[in-house]
């Protein structure tokens, strides 16, 4: 069984876009892949809005004509509807941070990430936290002091 989790950006609505990922949720993984690789608006939108996953890898797109799901590129995500053909895998969009944590945590999601505008930063970061609430830094993964 995967560690599960989901994945959002706040939109220019100021609603959370997001989708569930299948594997390798924990900080510790997800949470690195994306303060490493996604970091700019245009490539937090490009994968989120791709849909339901398998796994987050470093790129969301192709680098040949042959990815697939039994057939994947290196180190590109595997994206339920675009690889494997399945339907009803669109992000979801929320309102509200609880809505987001709760639509997602009954689909068994262990950690939720958050891409949003920090104002304490003055610029756009990723948050995480657990299903206990629990926040976690996602560069250099551990857990936030209370």
């Amino acid at each position: 069984m995967g560690t599960r989790c989901a994945i959002g950006y706040v939109n220019n609505s100021n609603q959370i876009v997001a989708k569930y990922s299948h594997y390798d949720g924990y900080p510790e993984y997800t949470g690195q892949m994306l303060t490493d690789h996604y970091m700019q608006k245009h490539r937090v939108e490009g994968m989120v809005l791709f849909g339901d996953q398998s796994v987050l890898m470093k790129e969301y797109l192709p680098t040949t004509d042959d990815h697939s799901f039994d057939t994947p590129d290196k180190d590109v995500t595997v994206f339920y509807g675009r690889d494997r053909g399945e339907h009803g895998c669109l992000p979801r969009t929320f309102n509200t941070v609880q809505e987001y944590t709760e639509y997602f945590r009954s689909m068994g999601c262990e950690y939720f990430y958050l891409w949003a505008y920090d104002r304490n930063q003055g610029k756009h970061d990723w948050t995480c936290w657990d299903i206990n609430g629990t926040r976690w830094e996602c560069a250099n993964p551990r857990k936030v002091a209370a």
